[in-house]
């Protein structure tokens, strides 16, 4: 059985110590209704919580986390994806900094 290969994989550490963590999987075969691309993005909060995340497993499918609001994702390709998941990451981390 072929493994899912590792298209990125990031882990960085922000100011504050915030920490954002990207993984993701092509995967080589997938079951109907499934998608071929496997992915986890987190915004680690300086205490060690998950703030936001975005996931695909099963049975849930794509989803989001903001704070404590679990939420349907509506894929639509990885740039999208990271670009809608670092929207959310300034977006909290502003709020977090205040005026």
């Amino acid at each position: 059985m072929a493994k899912a290969k590792l298209l990125r994989s990031t882990d960085v550490f922000l100011r504050g110590g915030w920490r954002v963590v990207i993984q993701i999987w092509e995967l080589p075969t997938v079951r109907p209704g499934h998608r071929r691309v496997r992915y986890r993005l987190s915004l680690i909060s300086p205490s060690g919580d998950r703030v936001i995340g975005y996931d695909n497993h099963h049975p849930k499918g794509d989803h989001r986390h903001f704070r404590d609001i679990e939420e349907k994702y509506d894929y639509k390709d990885a740039e999208t994806l990271i670009r809608d998941f670092f929207r959310d990451v300034d977006l909290l981390l502003s709020d977090e900094e205040g005026p």
